[in-house]
């Protein structure tokens, strides 16, 4: 039991951390790859789903949904199977395959209402405004956003969710207070979500074009 409870701790670690920082991610992965001995069933299947996110990160897209999808069709627990739901559907949004991004979509919300974790719903809010803004359908990734905004999330799921209403607003070329974009940048940065805070640095800078475009 202590064997796999430390595994467990391990696994929780390197998942928080997945995409604040990708080269620490990847070696917790790998350690955690030379103890899978001490690890239950269901630990293992976690572990399946970060080597998914970590194929992702790296622009793997097919084999992080190759190794997604079949942990969707093997994992007994509904919070992995929807986080793998998502991550197909995520990935899938990536390699602008829609019709397989939205059908594992309609899955993890088939599957929303058994997730306990507000966090791991909030989830499901974040691709879904992902794969709307991938689809131009900027209306409703705005909507989504908002609902995110709304709910109350915790600050990793905020920072997420005020890049996509970001994105939102500049593909609706409506006119942004630059607050909205300095906020953004602010909670990313002390998320340590430093990547995230820069797509939106880009935005801004997108923006400010766009500002002066409007004012001529």
């Amino acid at each position: 039991v202590h064997a796999s409870q430390r595994f467990g701790d391990m696994l929780e670690q390197a998942d928080a951390i997945r995409s604040s920082d990708p080269a620490r991610f990847a070696n917790s992965i790998d350690t955690l790859e030379t103890l899978r001995n001490e690890a239950t069933p269901r630990q293992l299947q976690h572990l399946e789903l970060l080597k998914a996110y970590r194929q992702g990160f790296s622009g793997r897209y097919a084999e992080a949904i190759r190794i997604a999808s079949d942990l969707f069709d093997s994992a007994e627990d509904p919070t992995l199977e929807f986080r793998a739901a998502l991550l197909v559907a995520n990935s899938a949004a990536a390699t602008r395959d829609f019709s397989l991004g939205l059908r594992y979509l309609e899955h993890a919300v088939r599957l929303e209402e058994r997730i306990d974790d507000p966090k791991i719903r909030h989830l499901g809010f974040i691709v879904i405004a992902v794969l709307y803004n991938q689809l131009g359908q900027y209306e409703l990734g705005l909507r989504y956003s908002e609902q995110m905004l709304a709910s109350n999330p915790d600050g990793r799921s905020r920072c997420f969710a005020k890049q996509l209403h970001a994105e939102s607003m500049l593909g609706l070329k409506r006119k942004q207070d630059i607050s909205i974009f300095n906020t953004a940048i602010s909670d990313c940065t002390t998320e340590g979500e430093i990547l995230i805070a820069n797509v939106v640095r880009g935005y801004l800078a997108q923006h400010l074009v766009e500002l002066g475009s409007y004012q001529e």
